[in-house]
């Protein structure tokens, strides 16, 4: 037995020390991740209740339809994608197209009747949040997956989290500094120029970063899926498989009701920007 446990320790290299480049290169993904989640549940319910006249009822109600959607596809996206792991790179590709797709659909809305644009509105919502769980469920499964101590553990989720505060800060404050200049729909225009750039420097970074560790980091363990309850699914560290997946049902809850109380607090949607930053912060 002494013997036996000493061969599998010499098979198993202990995982290197990473450098500050790698870590910029693989949570340089996640700016424009955190950047496109934020204006589809803050700023595009306001957009069309404020520019289109649609009911908040209706908007909210689309709204909580769509996170229980993705409460039930985000385990079957985890698992499509441990089953085609070796396809990483095309599925992390087509979930960009799909984020891109949605949100410049959603922000740029064609002209339909009232009942239109609530449909228009609920299927580049979908399509957005689809590529969004696509592209941040294989994203984070990689970070895990990729061999790391404990202390640099941390550091690959501290940059990721840091890029990420990034990301959410501007777009909590570019909107608002955007809309002092331009319409409503001029300004989002903007944001979705804004965020295709980031998508594709932050995508290219990270295809870097996913070149030098795919070796390393791509390939998930084959193990059967936990079950899983309401979206919630079990994970056990170092197995890949499916990766601990919280759907994020209720972490948006708040952003809507937090926005139309800075919009009360300062009487104007061009100068609630700054105040709600300091909110994600603190």
């Amino acid at each position: 037995m002494t013997g036996l446990a000493a061969a599998q320790r010499k098979q198993v290299a202990p995982p290197r020390k990473h450098n500050r480049p790698d870590l910029f290169l693989y949570g340089a993904l996640a700016l424009p991740l955190a950047f496109a989640g934020l204006p589809v549940y803050l700023h595009a319910p306001d957009f069309y209740a404020t520019t289109y006249g649609l009911s908040l009822a209706a908007l909210g109600a689309v709204l909580l339809g769509l996170r229980v959607v993705d409460a039930v596809q985000d385990p079957l996206i985890g698992a499509f994608s441990d089953a085609f792991a070796h396809r990483r790179k095309l599925i992390l590709l087509a979930g960009a197209f799909l984020l891109l797709a949605g949100f410049a659909g959603l922000f740029n809305p064609p002209a339909l009747s009232g009942t239109g644009h609530l449909a228009w509105f609920a299927v580049n919502v979908f399509v957005c949040t689809t590529g969004f769980s696509i592209m941040s469920i294989n994203y984070q499964a990689l970070g895990a997956l990729w061999p790391a101590s404990s202390p640099d553990r941390t550091r690959i989720t501290g940059t990721r989290e840091a890029l990420g505060l990034v990301g959410i800060l501007a777009a909590s404050v570019l909107p608002s500094v955007l809309r002092n200049r331009y319409d409503a729909a001029a300004a989002f225009q903007v944001v979705t120029l804004v965020l295709a750039v980031l998508l594709v420097v932050g995508g290219l970074l990270f295809l870097r970063w996913y070149a030098r560790h795919s070796g390393t980091a791509a390939k998930a363990p084959v193990w059967p899926p936990p079950p899983a309850v309401f979206g919630i699914c079990c994970a056990t560290d170092g197995r890949g498989g499916f990766m601990a997946s919280i759907s994020s049902a209720i972490l948006p809850v708040p952003s809507p009701p937090s926005l139309c109380c800075f919009i009360f607090a300062t009487g104007s949607r061009r100068k609630h920007g700054p105040g709600f930053s300091c909110w994600f912060i603190f």
